[in-house]
C-alpha cells in the first residue's frame, strides 16, 4: 500500500499535489472567516433580539441564552424567504403520529418498547460519567476524558463497519498520513 502511495505522488509530483491542497485550505480558510462572520453577527442579532424583548441578566446585560438560535434561524427563513413554517409542520406530524398511538394498539405497544429501550440506552450512557466521578482523583481527568474518546471512536469505528460492511480505513488513513509527511518535509 505505501508503496502504491509513493508512486502515485511521483506519478502526480508533489508540486501538483501541493497545489491541490494549497487549494483546499484556501477554501477551508475562507470557510472558517465566513463561520467567525456569522457567529458573530448570530451573537449581535440575539443581543439585540434579548434587549428589544427586555431580557437581561443580573448585570443588566442582555441575556442571549434565553434567544434560541434554531427558533430564530426558522422564523429568518419563513419571514425573509416566505419558505414553509417547518415547525408547524413538524408539529402537525408529531400530532398525527400522538393519535396513531391512542388510535392503534399495536403502534402504542411498540412505542412503549422503543421508549424503555430508549431509557435504557440513555442511563448505559450515562455509565462514563459514572466511571469518571469513581475515578476522578485517582486519575488524571484528561486520562480519564482521553480513555472515554477513545472507547467512544471504538464504538463509532464498529458502527461504521456494520453500516458499510469494510473492516477498516486503514487506506486512506496510510494516504493521509504519507500526504502530510510529503506536505510538511517539502515546503
Amino acid at each position: 500500500m505505501i508503496k502504491d502511495i509513493q508512486t502515485m505522488i511521483k506519478d502526480i509530483g508533489i508540486e501538483q499535489i501541493e497545489n491541490v491542497y494549497n487549494r483546499f485550505l484556501s477554501v477551508r480558510k475562507e470557510g472558517l472567516e465566513a463561520e467567525n462572520n456569522r457567529k458573530e453577527i448570530e451573537k449581535e442579532l440575539r443581543e439585540q433580539m434579548a434587549s428589544a424583548k427586555q431580557l437581561y441578566k443580573k448585570d443588566n446585560t442582555p441575556d442571549i441564552g434565553k434567544i434560541k438560535l434554531p427558533l430564530v434561524k426558522e422564523a429568518m427563513k419563513v419571514f425573509l424567504f416566505e419558505e414553509p413554517n417547518k415547525l408547524e409542520e413538524k408539529l402537525e406530524t408529531m400530532e398525527e403520529y400522538i393519535s396513531d398511538f391512542k388510535n392503534d394498539e399495536t403502534l402504542k405497544e411498540k412505542a412503549e418498547q422503543l421508549g424503555i429501550s430508549m431509557a435504557e440506552e440513555k442511563s448505559i450512557k450515562e455509565g462514563s460519567k459514572e466511571i469518571k466521578d469513581e475515578y476522578t482523583g485517582v486519575f488524571d481527568k484528561d486520562l480519564l476524558n482521553a480513555l472515554d474518546d477513545i472507547a467512544k471512536e471504538t464504538i463509532k469505528q464498529i458502527k461504521d463497519e456494520e453500516k458499510s460492511g469494510e473492516t477498516s480505513t486503514t487506506d486512506k488513513d496510510d494516504l493521509k498520513h504519507i500526504l502530510k509527511k510529503y506536505l510538511n518535509t517539502n515546503k
